[in-house]
């Protein structure tokens, strides 16, 4: 394959020079000439599978498998009547595919298990250290995407999908106009992470314990320069500028629902109509996509509305530039509002500490079938900010919540992990449980208790 072949990867960069925020531009991956002429041509994209350790914060790693070592993989772009061939290597040591849903195509290039049971294309599940080249021919314009369909290494599907083996695929139709494409993956972490409290719910790879409320506590902490920092880090990001149109491709890769909601911009469907509530439901598997032309600069976020997702972690800062010239933000320390380093309940006594520390809940079932949580009695020295990160080893979801403080992680599935924080605004005893009906009743609750007193 020769070099003008081979995938052109555009970098997210994002940089903070003095006061000013620097343009952010997406991930695209063309073939040489990418555009959308109204004339046919042959696009090649090459595809590494390669392990990447991604940064979850806090010192979390997630061990990730990745395309060309981003999640989500880079982004192909074709044309009506292009013919596509993207060409994959397999650097890992278990069997992984491309799978996309373009259509139609033939056998060989599925990348599925038929391809081994019935002989035609047997190495489009690609063996360890291994290559295949897939062709296509884009017949429909839209949004489409691709991902491992491989079960190797004792994995599931859905496991070699989470450990972040997918991308994005658009088709742009001949003499489309030219519009500048961002996309948005919403989707459960895979399970290799070194710490069990990394965020479960994440867009584009990236999540932050306690959503906007984690954002709150960074910036009473450390202003707004500690916020930046997570830019692209901890928390996706989008760009645009005023009065420019955009297209937002949204994809649920995931296995539960999620939904994408971007804040004080009125988003438009393909049919230009606009999107009802600003609010893009989407089913697992499903994709779809907005376009939206920002009218105010600032940060403006964009996150899961199904809000224990966002409490979770899945939660994003779309970086709206003005007109002309870059974004000023304020620089130091401001100080905060009353309460703001609260994330739930009253805000925390004056003169109380900001954090009171990391606590690790765990949910159980025995092996009579009793629930229970692990501890279920939590001793804090005196009120603040408490962290909890709440571990579901049961079998079925599960929930933490502290009723009297509005607290809830909302459901967490068997084996996966989600934080809360909150303030205990006094001494005393504060009640937690599971509010999945019947689970507290069944012995699913405890005591978190503030001062050794007792309310």
């Amino acid at each position: 394959m020769t070099d003008t072949a081979r995938l052109v990867v555009v970098a997210i960069s994002f940089a903070i020079v003095g006061a000013s925020v620097a343009g952010l531009a997406s991930r695209v991956a063309v073939g040489p000439g990418a555009s959308a002429s109204s004339a046919p041509q042959t696009r090649d994209f090459f595809l590494e599978i390669v392990p990447q350790d991604i940064d979850m914060g806090g010192g979390m790693v997630w061990h990730a498998w990745t395309f060309n070592h981003t999640v989500p993989g880079p982004t192909l772009v074709a044309t009506v009547g292009d013919h596509v061939r993207v060409t994959v290597h397999n650097a890992m040591n278990v069997t992984h595919s491309f799978h996309t849903h373009l259509s139609p195509y033939g056998l060989e290039n599925d990348g599925s298990q038929l391809n081994v049971i019935t002989g035609i294309g047997g190495m489009a599940m690609i063996p360890p250290n291994g290559t295949y080249t897939y062709e296509f021919t884009a017949t429909v314009a839209g949004l489409f995407y691709y991902h491992c369909h491989s079960a190797d290494g004792g994995h599931t599907i859905h496991e070699h999908m989470a450990q972040g083996l997918y991308g994005a695929i658009i088709v742009k139709a001949p003499g489309e106009a030219p519009i500048d494409d961002e996309v948005v993956f919403m989707a459960e972490r895979g399970f290799d992470v070194s710490d069990p409290r990394a965020p479960y719910y994440v867009m584009n790879g990236k999540g932050i314990p306690g959503g906007e409320h984690a954002l709150e506590t960074i910036f009473a902490q450390q202003g707004v320069p500690g916020v930046v920092a997570q830019l692209g880090k901890t928390v996706p990001t989008l760009h645009g500028r005023v009065g420019v149109p955009m297209r937002i491709n949204v994809v649920n890769i995931g296995d539960v629902v999620h939904s994408f909601h971007l804040h004080a911009m009125t988003a438009y469907m393909d049919d230009g109509k606009p999107l009802p509530a600003q609010v893009l439901g989407l089913l697992p598997g499903e994709a779809n996509r907005v376009t939206v032309t920002p009218t105010e600069p600032g940060l403006w976020l964009f996150h899961c509305h199904v809000v224990s997702h966002a409490d979770g972690g899945m939660i994003g800062v779309f970086i709206v530039e003005p007109r002309e010239g870059s974004l000023q933000l304020p620089q130091g320390n401001a100080t905060p509002p009353p309460g703001m380093p609260g994330m739930g309940g009253s805000p925390a006594p004056s003169g109380s500490p900001p954090a009171q520390g990391d606590v690790t809940v765990t949910a159980s079932t025995g092996e009579a079938g009793e629930l229970s949580f692990s501890p279920s009695l939590v001793a804090v020295a005196q009120p603040g900010m408490l962290h909890v990160t709440f571990v579901n080893g049961g079998h079925v979801p599960h929930t933490f919540s502290i009723p009297s403080l509005g607290v809830d992680t909302g459901e967490v599935p068997p084996g996966a992990s989600a934080t809360v924080m909150a303030t205990l605004p006094a001494a005393g005893d504060y009640a937690f449980q599971c509010s999945v009906p019947g689970h507290a009743e069944g012995g699913m609750r405890g005591t978190i208790r503030v001062g050794g007193a007792s309310a």
